[in-house]
């Protein structure tokens, strides 16, 4: 699994990603249509219900997530709402939150909301998606947000399998793409954007993270499986309100830029910049965009006739 992520972090950028959402609403939609016409016209087709089955038909029906790389819960506390204002009353959500830091689990709150029931699991790595998916009752989901780039090829291609092999649907969200815009700009910008990336993607080893180019293997994976992918951009818009964010994410965009290069003058430039780029936020005239890309991926079995969101 990745490497430990700092609980700051998580929650200095919760804010941008809620924002940053607002573009994904049609995948969740598109996901809780498919979804709910999948159970019903499950039930339609069920030979073996009894009298006492359509009685009971009147009850809620429950729905699994399986939250990968679940962190402190923000993915939950966010998706769990807008989902549920999209599958109707009748409808109740049962969240699986894993995370290979235990800590981090263990700061997630409790849902304040009755149609959701939270539980959270300290795993090894995602090869045990698939165990913990088996295990549980259909309809099943597995989400992620703000995972793929600090995955392998291999990791991912073990999430897909399980998905493919025990799931009803995948949301992915929050996966950066590379693409950094700063305003003003700076002649230095994309010297440091390609060293950035270069060290997000860790080098030529085989067993290296994909970095900016996860979302596009998870998008070609899915489709490779025979399952149908959906996209939405959903960038950061960063102004003076999000100094916080917005400092921290450029100093550790130095410390990775100048982690790349052995050229001490490469580093020196890298320094350089950093230093203007702190003194535009402290003068409150930075602006910076950092795209990302949320993935809905869709088995046969639920594509449904209603028309496709536009891809991104």
């Amino acid at each position: 699994m990745p490497q430990p992520i700092e609980a700051s972090w998580l929650a200095v950028r919760r804010a941008a990603d809620e924002r940053a959402r607002a573009t994904s609403v049609p995948l969740i939609e598109q996901l809780a249509a498919q979804v709910t016409s999948l159970m019903a016209d499950n039930r339609h087709h069920d030979t073996s219900r009894g009298p006492s089955d359509a009685a009971s038909d009147g009850l809620l029906r429950r729905i699994a997530f399986v939250d990968v790389g679940a962190g402190t819960g923000a993915n939950q506390e966010w998706l769990g709402p807008q989902v549920q204002q999209r599958m109707g009353q009748r409808w109740a959500q049962d969240w699986h939150l894993l995370d290979h830091d235990a800590s981090l689990l263990a700061q997630a709150r409790p849902s304040s909301h009755a149609w959701l029931a939270g539980t959270t699991r300290h795993v090894g790595g995602v090869e045990e998606v698939g165990p913990v998916l088996g295990g549980l009752q259909r309809p099943r989901v597995v989400t992620c947000s703000a995972l793929l780039d600090l995955l392998t090829t291999e990791q991912i291609d073990a999430l897909v399998r399980a998905c493919v092999a025990s799931s009803e649907g995948a949301l992915w969200s929050l996966s950066v793409t590379g693409e950094v815009r700063l305003e003003p700009g700076d002649a230095t910008d994309q010297r440091v954007a390609d060293l950035f990336n270069r060290h997000q993607r860790g080098g030529d080893q085989s067993d290296s993270t994909l970095g900016p180019d996860a979302w596009r293997y998870a998008e070609r994976a899915f489709e490779a499986a025979g399952w149908t992918v959906e996209l939405a951009t959903t960038a950061w818009h960063l102004g003076p309100a999000d100094e916080a964010l917005t400092r921290r994410l450029l100093t550790e965009r130095a410390a990775a830029a100048r982690s790349a290069t052995d050229e001490q003058a490469t580093r020196q430039h890298v320094d350089a910049w950093l230093a203007g780029r702190l003194s535009d936020i402290d003068a409150g005239r930075l602006r910076m965009s950092v795209d990302h890309a949320d993935v809905l991926a869709l088995p046969p079995s639920v594509i449904s006739a209603q028309t496709s969101s536009p891809r991104a």
